[in-house]
């Protein structure tokens, strides 16, 4: 069965596959999604908001506003922060952010793994009654 990140192909000919999309919202405002989960992983390994905006091709205004956004929406921090000075500014997820970080990914693999075993139940289900 193909998972994420297989070619779709199988014995040379392009197979069909379900994507999907997964994001948070709260009170109908979208605060958690792709975007964020990128950011903030690059937060957590690079060590700066600064350095993970570069890294994922955002504006570093723009990466704090998606920050502030969520903290404002979830009610909680995600990053703590150290301004510059002479050796520069930090960021580190608190706990909180990690914790959503995980959740993301793991609602995100599990609901792209259901999405992929029930549109290959379908697509056999079709294939048989035709």
């Amino acid at each position: 069965m193909a998972r994420r990140g297989s070619t779709g192909k199988r014995g040379g000919a392009a197979r069909a596959v379900a994507r999907t999309k997964v994001w948070f919202e709260v009170g109908g405002s979208h605060v958690f999604g792709r975007g964020l989960a990128r950011l903030l992983e690059s937060v957590d390994r690079l060590g700066t908001l600064r350095a993970a905006a570069g890294e994922v091709k955002m504006s570093y205004r723009y990466a704090w506003e998606l920050i502030r956004v969520a903290e404002r929406h979830l009610g909680k921090a995600l990053i703590v922060r150290r301004a510059g000075g002479l050796r520069g500014g930090a960021s580190a997820l608190t706990a909180d952010g990690e914790h959503m970080l995980g959740v993301f990914r793991r609602l995100n693999e599990e609901v792209a793994a259901f999405a992929d075993d029930r549109f290959e139940a379908l697509c056999k289900r079709e294939n048989a009654d035709a």
